[in-house]
């Protein structure tokens, strides 16, 4: 019911927020079962990384006996006041869930705030975005708090305003607190509506603070390749395939979109020198992992 795991778990092994999204996904946990992430390492990119998989808590080492116990026993109520939501979510009845959460912000849940967040959610999987959009403005106008201003740009961008959506996602940049999310939301928004360059540049942007989400250099590969910026495609690639190969989305695909990134380099290069050094790399690179 409690797993705690560090993010490192040694080399060619899993890590451990990679770990944590395998045993969502299989359905190896039950829906109360309270995840704590916790790490020797406090890099940007890593922390980012982690807690965008959404664990219970997050620890930096070194820390007590004393603030573990108190930390897992603050998750662990947490997750017990909201297990009803999660069990619902958790079997796919999104409306069921979405139920179970109203009842608990009406009946004054002790995590107002969580059931909050957590029903935006559920009406964006439910393609709810106006009941979303009617249940962030008030958060916003009664105390406006990071998390809402990026559910709130989101959820604008899920209503076709691209426009409202990038003016909300500056300020979240501007904020600096969630900012990787606001550079996201940009280069979607910009990409609608057809400012390549200016997507280009937000993608780059979030991908430095945070490189290790699938989804983020998906967007930049697509961004890349529709831009004609097959060095960065090929970055974003690499970095999908590096990502996947040891997680639950390991998949082949993967691998030849790399190769393949790889050979889009060589055939639009302008030097030959620079051609026949990236048709090097796709023969190295195959031949690298041909067993894998």
């Amino acid at each position: 019911d409690i797993i705690i795991s560090d993010v490192h778990l040694g080399s060619d092994k899993k890590n451990g927020y990679q770990f944590l999204e395998e045993i969502r996904i299989l359905n190896y946990v039950k829906p109360e079962t309270v995840f704590v992430m916790v790490s020797g390492d406090n890099q940007r990119p890593v922390v980012l990384g982690s807690l965008e998989r959404q664990p219970d808590d997050y620890l930096i080492k070194p820390f007590s006996q004393a603030q573990l116990s108190n930390r897992v026993q603050k998750a662990y109520l947490k997750k017990q006041a909201l297990k009803s939501v999660y069990k619902h979510y958790m079997k796919g009845d999104i409306e069921k869930a979405i139920d179970e959460c109203r009842d608990l912000i009406t009946n004054g849940c002790k995590y107002r705030q969580a059931c909050s967040y957590l029903l935006t959610e559920l009406y964006w999987k439910a393609g709810q975005f106006k009941q979303a959009q009617h249940m962030l403005k008030p958060i916003m106008l009664h105390k406006p708090v990071p998390w809402a201003l990026v559910a709130l740009a989101k959820t604008e961008m899920h209503l076709s305003n691209f426009e409202g959506a990038i003016t909300l996602a500056k300020q979240v940049v501007k904020n600096r607190v969630l900012a990787v999310e606001g550079h996201d939301i940009m280069a979607q928004c910009h990409w609608k509506v057809g400012d390549l360059d200016a997507a280009i540049t937000e993608i780059k942007r979030s991908i430095t603070l945070s490189p290790f989400s699938l989804d983020r250099q998906y967007l930049g590969a697509n961004l890349a390749r529709e831009n004609n910026d097959f060095e960065f495609a090929k970055q974003c690639c690499k970095a999908i395939f590096e990502q996947t190969r040891r997680s639950v989305y390991r998949d082949v695909k993967h691998l030849c979109n790399f190769v393949r990134s790889i050979l889009d380099a060589a055939e639009h290069a302008a030097e030959k020198g620079d051609r026949n050094k990236f048709q090097q790399e796709a023969l190295i690179t195959l031949q690298r992992l041909r067993s894998d």
